[in-house]
Parts: structure tokens; C-alpha cells; sequence
């Protein structure tokens, strides 16, 4: 019985953390399956299951009512399971000092704390010089996804960083290899019948390590492999190479081998790289198809929308003219934008929105309370005061004989003196002035 396997090396006190733990549990029947089978720990035989039922469940047994047995039997491996491991992880972080830094560090980034930043480096370090390259790896990879997520580092630092993780990667690939050669030279020594090597054989006849590795077949029939480096070529590529080598991961990230293989984040992470190319690449209609793929595998993971990937679905949605759909998402997503430098770019394209369905009261509704800009942010509100005013007073711009210079002076009084990069905005607010001065109606579309 495993049951019985698991509860016969624990020491008493072993066993009286597991009896507090499953007692916590509020369980009764595993409470009396561990008292019975407490019994039978240090001896030869085995309980008989229909005495172990009755004294359980307090009902004769039967073949059809055992899976209740064997579920509770299930749920206390699964106490004694959890003991075990959190026993070995304890002993190990006492031994090893890097491990427990590690862990701590890990602890650090999951909780998106500062002082990742500040300790990292030495880990790292240490992690080396006590020839720990398990951890150090492990470290450097941790350093990298931050690096990727915080603006901690200038790009040659990243960089110098990640070069500095592959070196040690050939380094632990050199101590595996060796590790594996010595087990080889030993069993083939030590085990099965032992031949005495010929009188006149040399002393040593031992041969050199390897050094070249050929990954040419490992990696012809390995999907993690091809996967890993689409990840790579997505950067290497643009245009419809990239949206392709992006279908590809998609497609291998959906597949029922890669389901414990590759994290959920980074399944949506892939549709949302694919839906923002498609977008940037101005294919609107499939762009929305990814985006709401993606929006909804966050809401199934429990995972919080990117502010940035919520500004695509907006701006999508108002060039896609679907400006009624585009003011609707802004009171769904506005909590999540808090704190984050999409929330104004957000409410600007919510406001467009409605200035494209022609509600200048509600675009101009939406900008209250919203005083404190960045440069461009101010630029951009001014654009849209300037299209309220287009709605509400219709400046009579048609009988300007010179409307294209009128229109030129006019982005110039928008931006007054300041330095910024609205060019795109401005470029929104011509398109909408010279419709307003040619055709004396609101622009369809951004």
C-alpha cells in the first residue's frame, strides 16, 4: 500500500506535523484513515480494506463503494506528499546558499519589488563563484524577463547581461558533460562482470572530453526547440514573414504537447504580438480578431488586460467606425488603466470616439478632472477642444480662401511653443480640419 510506503521512514515528530495537518483539515474520515493505518506502519502486513472501511466510514464494505476509500486514500498522500517536499526544499535551502537566494529573489520579482534591482547582481555572483551554475541560470534568466518588464538598464547593459548568461549556460553544459562521462567510465568499471584489461595495455587509456556538440538532429525533432526559436526569428522579421512565424507559435502553443510546456501568459503574450503587427501593418478586421481572442484568455486566466494592448482595442475599434463600440469599452477597462500611461491615450481615443458619432458634450465630458498632462497629452486635449469647437461653433473655415494656410496656423496655435512628438494627432486634426473647411461635415474616421 503507498499509503503505508509514504508513513514508514517519518520520524514521531514527522508524523505529528502530518496528524496536526490533516486534523486542521477538518476531515473526519481522513483523520480516522491515518489513526488505523498508523497502526500497521512498522509492521509486515497489510490492514484488510473491508476492516479499514468500517473503521473509517462506519459502513460494511463493499466492491462498489471502495473508490471512497481509495479517494481518502488519495487526499492523505497527497498531506504526506506536500510534507515532503516542503521538508527537502527546507533542508536544501539550509545547504545551499544560493538556492535560498534564488528563491529569494523569485519572491522579489513575483511581488514586483525594488529590491530585485538592488540584490540580483551579487546573487548572481555568488551563485558563480560557489560554482552553483543550476542557480546562476536560473538567475539570469529571472534578471532578463525583468530587464524586459522595468526600465532598470541602458540597452548595452541588457545586452552585456544575456551575453553573459549564454558563457554561463556553456559553462554548465561543460560540467553536465562532464558529470556524464565520469558515471559512463565508472559503470562501465564497476559493473557486470569484470575483465581484467590485458598485461600489455597501456596504463592510461583514458580519452578526451567532448567539446563539439552537433544539435543539428536533436533539434530536427524537438517542438519546444522550434518553438524557442520562433521567439527569436518574430524579432529577426517584419512584414508577412513575422505574421507568419507568429501564426506558428500560436498554432504550437494551442497544440495538446505544449499544454504543461509553455506558461498561459506566454500563450497570450503570442496573440498579442500578432494582433498588434496585424494592426500596425493597418489589417484592422484580423487585428480585432486576435485582440479579443486575447482579451478573453486574460479574463480566463484571471489576468489583468496590458494598458497598451487596451489602447489598441480602442483605436481598432474607431478605425474600424465602430465608434459606439470604442465609448463603451472605456467605463469597462478605465479602473485598469489607473496608474498607467495608456489611461490618457485611452480617454483621448474615447473622446474621438464620440466626437466621430458627433457628441461633443460627451467627448468633452470624458476630459474633466483629467488637468494634470504630459506635453503631448496637452497638445492632443487641445485637438480636441479644437474639434469641439469645429461641432458646436462651425467656424466658417469654407470661406477662408486660403484654407490650407488657415489650417497650418491653426495646428500652430495648438502647440504653441512646445516640443513634442503629437505629429500623429496633428496629423488627425488636418485630416479633420480640411474635411470641415472642404466639406463642412465631421471626418468618418481617424
Amino acid at each position: 500500500m503507498r499509503t503505508l510506503e509514504l508513513l514508514k521512514p517519518l520520524k514521531k515528530k514527522e508524523l505529528k506535523q502530518i496528524e496536526e495537518k490533516v486534523a486542521q483539515g477538518k476531515r473526519k474520515n481522513l483523520v480516522l484513515l491515518l489513526k488505523e493505518l498508523k497502526k500497521y506502519r512498522l509492521r509486515a502486513d497489510l490492514p484488510d480494506r473491508s476492516g479499514l472501511f468500517k473503521k473509517v466510514f462506519g459502513k460494511a464494505y463493499s466492491v462498489k463503494k471502495d473508490y471512497l476509500l481509495r479517494n481518502e486514500q488519495r487526499l492523505l498522500n497527497k498531506v504526506i506528499y506536500d510534507f515532503l517536499v516542503m521538508d527537502c526544499v527546507t533542508e536544501q535551502i539550509a545547504k545551499n546558499q544560493s538556492l535560498y537566494n534564488r528563491l529569494l529573489a523569485q519572491s522579489y520579482y513575483n511581488r514586483k519589488m525594488k529590491l530585485f534591482t538592488e540584490d540580483i547582481n551579487g546573487f548572481i555572483q555568488q551563485a558563480k563563484k560557489d560554482v552553483q551554475t543550476d542557480e546562476a541560470l536560473l538567475m539570469y534568466a529571472l534578471r532578463t524577463r525583468w530587464s524586459g518588464v522595468y526600465d532598470v538598464a541602458t540597452k548595452e547593459q541588457v545586452i552585456a547581461g544575456v551575453l553573459e548568461w549564454k558563457e554561463e549556460e556553456k559553462r554548465r553544459l561543460l560540467h553536465r558533460l562532464r558529470k556524464i562521462e565520469y558515471n559512463l567510465a565508472f559503470f562501465e568499471v564497476n559493473m557486470g562482470e569484470r575483465k581484467p584489461r590485458p598485461a600489455n595495455s597501456p596504463d592510461d587509456w583514458s580519452v578526451k572530453g567532448e567539446t563539439h556538440i552537433d544539435l543539428t538532429e536533436t533539434e530536427r525533432h524537438d517542438w519546444y526547440a522550434r518553438y524557442l526559436t520562433l521567439q527569436k526569428l518574430i524579432w529577426q522579421s517584419k512584414g508577412e514573414p513575422q505574421l507568419k512565424y507568429l501564426e506558428e507559435i500560436i498554432a504550437l502553443g494551442n497544440s495538446e504537447r505544449a499544454a504543461k510546456a509553455i506558461p498561459d501568459d506566454s500563450r497570450v503574450v503570442s496573440i498579442e504580438v500578432l494582433a498588434f503587427q496585424l494592426f500596425m501593418g493597418g489589417k484592422h478586421q484580423q487585428a480585432d480578431k486576435y485582440i479579443e481572442e486575447a482579451l478573453k484568455l486574460r479574463k480566463k486566466y484571471r489576468q489583468t488586460p496590458l494598458p497598451a494592448n487596451i489602447t489598441i482595442y480602442i483605436a481598432n475599434q474607431i478605425i474600424l467606425q465602430r465608434y459606439q463600440q470604442a465609448a463603451a469599452l472605456w467605463p469597462v477597462y478605465e479602473h485598469m488603466l489607473q496608474k498607467s500611461l495608456s489611461y490618457t491615450h485611452c480617454l483621448m481615443l474615447t473622446g474621438y470616439a464620440y466626437l466621430f458619432m458627433a457628441q461633443p458634450d460627451e467627448a468633452m465630458q470624458i476630459l474633466t478632472g483629467n488637468a494634470t498632462l504630459f506635453s503631448d497629452e496637452v497638445i492632443q486635449t487641445r485637438c480636441m477642444y479644437s474639434f469641439y469647437t469645429a461641432q458646436t461653433i462651425r467656424p466658417g473655415m469654407e470661406r477662408n480662401k486660403k484654407p490650407e494656410k488657415n489650417i497650418t496656423n491653426h495646428c500652430s496655435v495648438i502647440t504653441g511653443k512646445r516640443e513634442c512628438n503629437s505629429r500623429p494627432f496633428l496629423h488627425l486634426y488636418k485630416r479633420y480640419a480640411k474635411k470641415q473647411a472642404f466639406a463642412g461635415q465631421a471626418a468618418g474616421r481617424l
